[in-house]
């Protein structure tokens, strides 16, 4: 694929894309977070909400309320996923899909958080738009949530409640790196050098909203490190 913007990308045809990605390349290099499988679902679901609506009652599946801590539970809710990958389907409890809607509740009421999803809803920003790019002889891709005039925005939910609390973890998740790699990338392809946002929604209640930016002093670390391993990447696959 030769780098560009694509649009109208889904996600599966975005993993395809023989490119590497910021998840990629950390887990290349073994510093990628574990993933829990029910708080990426429900991120997944989020971002649907946030950003395309009009996928959700297709794309989603509420499970049983099962306990699942317990054999029988386990067998029901094995069997839920069974059929929702049948379906090609994301599966969620019914709590999940309450505090989905709670959290949709929150950003409606944010002043910052509500116009920017009205925004993407009405078709007013780019939403989950691709970027491929080259650097240092490795192609690179990234997929971002929402582009506007003036920024660009990656929409987070957290088990954190406190803006500080989330401030204070997103070295730790590795979201600096992804700050300074979506700006090199989106410089690359088009010229502009805008910030990279992120738009926050709690899964605890009430469900606080917020912004957030990176500190630039963080950005700089960000971008030191995947630099610097997009260099030894490409030093290694070229042997």
């Amino acid at each position: 694929m030769e780098p560009g913007i694509y649009e109208n990308i889904g996600d599966a045809e975005y993993r395809r894309i023989p490119a590497i990605s910021r998840s990629d390349l950390l887990e290349w290099a073994g510093l990628a977070k574990p993933i829990d499988k029910t708080a990426a679902t429900m991120g997944i679901v989020f971002h649907m909400a946030m950003l395309e609506p009009h996928l959700v009652a297709e794309s989603v599946m509420v499970g049983p309320e099962v306990d699942r801590r317990y054999t029988e539970g386990k067998q029901v809710w094995a069997e839920a996923e069974a059929k929702a990958e049948e379906r090609g389907m994301l599966l969620v409890t019914p709590k999940a899909l309450d505090t989905l809607r709670a959290m949709v509740a929150g950003v409606l009421h944010d002043p910052q958080l509500s116009k920017l999803h009205k925004a993407a809803k009405a078709g007013q920003t780019r939403n989950e738009i691709t970027v491929v790019w080259e650097r240092d002889g490795v192609l690179l891709k990234a997929r971002i949530d929402q582009a506007t005039s003036k920024a660009l925005i990656d929409w987070k939910s957290t088990g954190l409640l406190e803006p500080d609390d989330f401030a204070a973890s997103c070295v730790g998740y590795n979201y600096h790196v992804q700050s300074a790699m979506y700006q090199d990338g989106w410089a690359t392809v088009t010229g502009e050098h805008l910030p990279f946002i992120h738009a926050v929604c709690s899964k605890r209640q009430p469900h606080p909203c917020w912004l957030h930016r990176i500190p630039q002093s963080d950005i700089d670390h960000g971008r030191t490190l995947y630099e610097t391993l997009v260099r030894l990447y490409a030093r290694k696959e070229s042997k």
